[in-house]
């Protein structure tokens, strides 16, 4: 298991497939939610 910000795994599916030849899955969860960094607010 591994945690990771959700906007990093926009594309992850695709590039999951690529990597493995379309074999590769991957399932998410949400596990809580977070104050986005102050720096990043005018982004979202």
């Amino acid at each position: 298991m591994a945690k990771s910000p959700i906007n990093e795994l926009a594309d992850y599916s695709r590039r999951l497939k690529a990597l493995t030849g379309g074999e590769g899955r991957f399932s998410m969860t949400l596990s809580h939610y977070e104050p986005a960094p102050h720096d990043s607010k005018p982004s979202v």
